[in-house]
């Protein structure tokens, strides 16, 4: 643990590399001494600001090894927002309207983090989310997909399908039907799951609607 007499000559060491520019010596310097203790909050937090700027791989690097977490994290999320660091951004927000914001300018948020943060909502706030990732970008859709696939209970399987319909998102469809059909007797779901199966050249999934399903007009 560091003493207030030896933060005090931590800081200025700091203070002076960090003028100096010396940002990788200052890095190294900051890695040697912080032990993650409360009171070293501002310099944890100088550490990721000053690669932030200077080193972003660097930054994620210490954040991706878990060692600090005094650091003002609200601090370090706005700026690696601003910077284009999402996922980072992500992880250190706490406001769940902080996080939505962020998911919705990414594809690169983790997809067990979007299907648990949408695990969290309505049923109502789930299908608004659902739409405003797939009006962000189709290269959500199989995650909204999955999402779909994951609170089927809460959203039920109707809603979810005309949304991805409305999208034309065939490769999400056929992920969610392919997983839900035998879980309602309605024709046309499970004859749309055999028309995606057809256009997508799903053959062993074509094969196996046409054993386990009864629900189609064979004609």
């Amino acid at each position: 643990m560091i003493t207030h007499k030896e933060k005090g000559n931590v800081e200025k060491i700091t203070h002076w590399l960090v003028e100096k520019d010396w940002i990788k010596e200052c890095t190294e310097f900051l890695m040697d001494v912080l032990t993650d203790e409360p009171s070293e909050d501002k310099l944890q937090t100088q550490l990721f600001l000053i690669n932030l700027k200077k080193d972003r791989k660097v930054a994620e690097e210490i954040f991706d090894s878990g060692r600090f977490t005094q650091y003002d994290k609200e601090k370090v999320a706005q700026r690696c927002e601003q910077i284009g660091l999402f996922h980072m951004a992500y992880h250190n927000y706490s406001s769940r309207e902080d996080q939505k914001r962020v998911m919705l300018k990414t594809t690169l948020i983790p997809e067990d983090d979007v299907i648990q943060f949408v695990s969290k909502c309505n049923e109502k706030e789930t299908l608004e989310i659902m739409q405003e990732l797939l009006s962000a970008t189709r290269k959500n859709e199989l995650v909204v997909a999955k999402i779909a696939d994951d609170q089927i209970d809460k959203i039920q399987l109707r809603p979810a399908v005309e949304l991805l319909e409305r999208y034309q998102c065939e490769s999400g469809l056929h992920y969610l039907l392919s997983r839900q059909y035998l879980t309602t007797e309605e024709k046309d779901i499970h004859f749309r799951l055999i028309e995606l199966c057809t256009q997508l050249e799903h053959h062993d999934d074509l094969k196996k609607v046409f054993q386990e399903s009864n629900c189609y007009d064979p004609i």
